[in-house]
């Protein structure tokens, strides 16, 4: 997915690279994570789910770059980093599954299915720059308030 990422963000000009990854549990994969820390990509990313009171049957291997992440969850700064991807991811996902009702997709096979996310990611985004541009079209209408 960083790949990917940084191929998208090369296509779009930016040429600013990547400092940091906030994902979710659910990526933990130990080598692929060295890896990016080899490149110079710092990855958030928890080791384990404390709310989990029995080991995970099918728990990948921890090892020592689960030791090396849990010393940086362990700052307070990097919990307060890894705190806002509550509030730059769940809502997108918040709002694509309930506000718009794409809790599935509606098609079988892989293609069908990324085809299906690509349109809705997009329509997503559209909706965000449509929305900021009505914002700021009611604000260049409004009246100024009197003193």
């Amino acid at each position: 997915m960083i790949r990917q990422t940084v191929e998208t963000l090369r296509e779009a000009g930016i040429k600013e690279p990547i400092g940091t990854v906030l994902a979710d549990g659910g990526y933990w994969n130990s080598s692929a994570i060295s890896e990016l820390h080899e490149q110079g990509i710092e990855v958030l990313i928890p080791t384990e789910d404390r709310r989990r009171t029995k080991p995970r049957k099918l728990a990948a291997k921890q090892g020592k770059e689960a030791q090396r992440i849990e010393a940086l969850l362990s700052r307070p700064e990097a919990q307060a980093l890894y705190r806002r991807r509550q509030q730059i991811v769940e809502p997108v996902f918040a709002h694509t599954k309930v506000i718009r009702r794409s809790d599935r997709f509606l098609r079988r096979g892989l293609a069908a299915c990324q085809a299906e996310w690509q349109l809705i990611a997009a329509t997503h985004n559209l909706l965000k720059l449509w929305r900021a541009g009505l914002a700021r079209a009611q604000a260049a209408t409004a009246e100024p308030l009197a003193a």
